[in-house]
């Protein structure tokens, strides 16, 4: 493939005998098909590795790949109070402004995170300060409050090739590793990475977030 691609590839070898011998490797970004398939065969006693395929001398091999899935739950619903000034040396323009403001923008009362979430906005109120109008300056405040909610993701393999059972020759063989004992081989970061480019809204594509949270366009 011309692209990384992380998941999970597994081997189930049905030998001539009527034993059966299983291999997993959680492949990670960068790797080769070659080095997938050193790590299969090493777990395969009896199995020859030849660059990229596998050699066995009897019975016959089954290959399962999969990936991992992402849960999530919600942990905090929370809100913030923000305050949006608009300041102008013509009183008549500040109506003008605020009006604007408050017909045109915040009616649209779901803002889109960059993270893929939704956050909705209430409108609190709206005041006009002319404590500076001695030097000419109009204020008016707009209040709104943002309620968004905090999530906690968790990612495992999938079930197809990380856990259950495999019935051969009326008995049951464990068939690769049950995935709570897989977390430590998962990608992590790779995943989230990943997830965090499929789960941006478009209109957040080409920009990016300073420390700050603020948006800024990309250089």
């Amino acid at each position: 493939m011309t692209r990384d691609i992380l998941g999970i590839a597994m081997l189930l070898w049905e030998r001539g005998d009527g034993l059966a011998a299983s291999a997993r490797h959680v492949v990670q970004s960068g790797e080769t098909p070659s080095s997938v398939v050193r790590s299969l065969a090493v777990q395969m006693p009896g199995a020859v590795c030849e660059e990229a395929a596998i050699l066995v001398p009897d019975g016959r091999i089954k290959a399962v790949t999969g990936g991992y899935g992402r849960s999530s739950r919600l942990l905090m619903r929370q809100s913030a109070a923000f305050r949006i000034s608009l300041w102008t040396t013509d009183w008549g323009l500040r109506a003008e402004l605020g009006d604007l403001l408050t017909t045109q923008l915040l009616p649209v009362d779901w803002l889109d995170l960059a993270d893929g979430r939704r956050a909705q906005i209430f409108h609190e109120g709206e005041a006009d300060q002319d404590a500076g109008q001695t030097q000419l300056l109009f204020r008016r405040d707009v209040s709104v409050k943002v309620i968004f909610d905090r999530y906690q993701s968790i990612w495992s393999p999938q079930m197809v090739t990380g856990g259950g059972w495999l019935a051969l020759a009326s008995s049951r063989h464990a068939f690769g590793v049950a995935p709570d004992e897989m977390t430590g081989e998962i990608p992590l970061a790779a995943l989230e990475e990943i997830a965090a480019t499929r789960d941006v809204p478009s209109s957040y594509r080409g920009w990016t977030l300073d420390c700050d949270g603020t948006v800024q366009a990309l250089p």
